[in-house]
């Protein structure tokens, strides 16, 4: 990793109107190091030739209210190929013939809360077309709760992230849980953590976001910035313009809901999942250019992506 010692060092990844003077008498917010491809290279882990589906876990993705199945399909599509070994996807019951056409490798479960046990399950995702009513809120408390009984690590997007910003109470069951990643765009971000007025204040914010909750926070953006419960915080060298786009957010989710599946840790699940989710975007903005690209091309780039992490080609 590269450590960014001063405001010199940072300013090119920050948006024009966040950049400090390069000799600022404001500090440097804390400690920041850029992701580079060695890093991500050392947290691959080798399958085992006597693997069965088993080793390689089962995960829950609740996601898709109606008429928002297309978040699901990409985030169930990124998660099966992100290397779990078996994924149920807990969606709305408009939604089931979508998900088993669109997905037939998932399992798809009628409702954002699956009867089945969550012991049975390794790691969960929640957030990418969800919604946001009070009902809503209330599936999403009692998802967190049994997540948290059963030891689960969660990823959290889109609008389960809303509604920790507008339910301050839930945000408290990160705490709870075995591990967790958020994963907000800025407008998401400045809900949870409210408004910032400098580079300096927004990374701050963030920090003692991750620290307060114990969560692994995935800023996304140009250079995405991520920040851990006290340590220091990354950025991330790969991605292009042509990645804000809709549904981008809900490929991530399933990348890293795949890596948390599998036993990846939170942090090695950000830090993996945000690099590779770049350069899959990288590789399919040099097919289809930045101005066409869609969500889609990235999930048809990850296993170009996931080959080449194996390969330490990245």
């Amino acid at each position: 990793m590269r450590i960014l010692h001063s405001w010199g060092d940072l300013n090119p990844y920050l948006p024009p109107a966040e950049r400090m003077p390069a000799q600022s008498s404001v500090s440097m917010p804390l400690n920041v190091a850029m992701t580079e491809a060695v890093d991500v290279a050392a947290l691959y882990r080798p399958r085992d030739r006597f693997a069965y589906k088993g080793d390689f876990g089962h995960g829950l993705l609740a996601a898709g209210s109606p008429g928002k199945a297309g978040a699901a399909v990409l985030a169930a599509r990124a998660a099966l190929r992100s290397g779990l070994g078996l994924l149920t996807v807990a969606t709305a019951p408009d939604n089931r013939v979508i998900l088993q056409t669109a997905v037939p490798e998932a399992m798809v479960a009628d409702g954002p809360l699956p009867q089945r046990p969550f012991a049975d399950y390794a790691a969960v995702g929640v957030g990418p077309g969800f919604g946001l009513d009070q009902a809503a809120a209330l599936r999403l408390d009692t998802l967190l709760q049994r997540a948290g009984t059963a030891a689960l690590p969660v990823v959290l997007d889109a609008d389960a992230l809303t509604l920790l910003a507008q339910n301050p109470g839930l945000a408290e069951r990160l705490s709870a849980l075995a591990g967790s990643v958020c994963t907000p765009h800025y407008g998401e971000l400045r809900r949870l953590v409210g408004p910032w007025q400098s580079a300096a204040d927004r990374m701050q914010k963030q920090q003692a976001f991750s620290n307060r909750y114990g969560t692994v926070v995935v800023g996304k953006g140009a250079y995405t910035f991520i920040t851990f419960p006290q340590r220091p915080a990354l950025l991330n060298s790969t991605g292009n313009a042509g990645m804000a786009t809709a549904g981008s957010g809900d490929v991530l989710t399933g990348i890293i809901l795949g890596l948390l599946t599998q036993g990846y840790g939170p942090a090695e699940a950000a830090v993996a999942g945000v690099y590779l989710h770049g350069w899959a975007g990288d590789k399919a903005a040099v097919r289809v250019g930045e101005a066409a690209l869609v969500a889609g091309d990235i999930v048809a780039a990850l296993p170009t992506a996931f080959m080449a992490w194996a390969a330490r080609t990245l």
